[in-house]
């Protein structure tokens, strides 16, 4: 993904552009979400990294995918600690694992 390479290069600017078209073609890209929230947290923009974290962990939580949706919530809590939307993503995460037992 070219969004990548830029986000590598720490040109966040043109690696967010690219990371909303990946978004756009397919919003259901768990991975672009996170990597936006990467690149937004390097633009020292918490809020919007945070929501980027938020919307990739809650689609890793419907892909099944628990471990990422725990990375989501650990970058949160370096980004923005305490947010609401961490604490939601958190309860999500729980009730997910508890689903699963």
């Amino acid at each position: 993904c070219r969004g990548l390479a830029y986000y590598k290069l720490a040109d966040y600017g043109k690696a967010l552009a690219d990371f909303d078209c990946a978004i756009s073609a397919d919003p259901s890209c768990s991975d672009a979400y996170y990597n936006k929230g990467l690149a937004c947290f390097f633009q020292k923009n918490r809020e919007a990294a945070c929501e980027n974290f938020f919307k990739a962990g809650s689609l890793y939580l419907k892909q099944g995918n628990l471990d990422f949706a725990s990375k989501s919530v650990s970058i949160m809590r370096i980004a923005s600690p305490g947010t609401d939307l961490e604490k939601r993503l958190v309860r999500e995460i729980q009730s997910a694992a508890g689903n699963m037992k």
